[in-house]
């Protein structure tokens, strides 16, 4: 007969064990991508920040008297899936007293999917040369894109930006989706094109949406997507078809100086 004791005692052991191999140190990581390792991750705790910007590989881009910029790249596929983010994840870092800044660029596929990230997450000035998935992700603090660039495609589809979700300059060259997903925060899509047909359909804005010249240059979909804040679209571009179906502007639309294709009369939709 078993000791019920025992098993008990074994037990935890077993469940602390578990837990120990789900966490592990950002050092982990970056010893993978320095020696240009696998990296991909499934059901782990990252403890700590990640930050990427001072890779082996780092290099300066730029510099003159009062400015340098390096860039450090992650040459191999990068897949996180089912992970939760416990400290930052940087990719972009500025010294305001050196004045120093540092990005890191990912040359094969990035995929983000499951994950949740408890702080900050900065991708400020990255360049992603291949395919990105950011997929069923939680954000619950700022996330950073501004100047960022996808040269492939992108999907963002069922996200949820608790804080503020910052995209402005982004270019986007190739198709790109926000389908699903919820922003609960100020959302910036200032300066943003997109040159294929956009998907934002379905998406929910319950902070204030920024989408000052903007261009959808194929079109775009929002059917079914909930402003339930204040939205500008001052001086954007909607090219054909554009597609507003059933959307529902709840606070204060502002599509001044919009040049909207064939659609020519927003107030109207709902």
């Amino acid at each position: 007969m078993k000791n019920p004791i025992l098993v008990a005692l074994f037990n935890l052991y077993f469940i602390c064990a578990l837990s120990a191999q789900n966490n592990i140190t950002p050092n982990v990581i970056l010893d993978k991508v320095n020696s240009n390792a696998s990296l991909h991750f499934q059901n782990v705790v990252i403890d700590g920040d990640l930050d990427l910007t001072k890779l082996d590989n780092m290099k300066m881009e730029d510099s003159d008297n009062n400015y340098r910029s390096y860039s450090s790249w992650v040459n191999q596929e990068l897949v996180f899936k089912d992970c939760v983010f416990k400290g930052e994840v940087i990719a972009h870092y500025y010294d305001e007293n050196s004045h120093i800044s540092y990005a890191t660029h990912f040359k094969d596929k990035v995929v983000f999917v499951n994950c949740t990230f408890e702080k900050r997450a900065t991708f400020k000035h990255s360049t992603f040369s291949q395919e990105s998935i950011f997929e069923n992700n939680t954000f619950k603090r700022d996330l950073v894109f501004k100047h960022s660039s996808f040269k492939k495609n992108a999907s963002f589809k069922s996200c949820e930006f608790k804080n503020e979700a910052d995209f402005k300059h982004t270019q986007f060259r190739a198709d790109a989706s926000f389908k699903d997903a919820s922003f609960l925060d100020e959302a910036n899509f200032k300066h943003v094109t997109f040159p294929n047909y956009q998907d934002f359909s379905q998406v929910i804005f319950k902070g204030e949406a920024d989408f000052k010249h903007a261009s959808f240059k194929k079109g775009v979909d929002f059917s079914g997507t909930k402003f339930l804040d204040d939205c500008d679209f001052k001086h954007a571009y909607f090219g054909s078809p554009t597609t507003l179906e059933n959307v529902e502007f709840n606070g204060t639309s502002d599509f001044k100086h919009a040049n909207i294709d064939p659609i020519s009369n927003p107030k109207n939709f709902k």
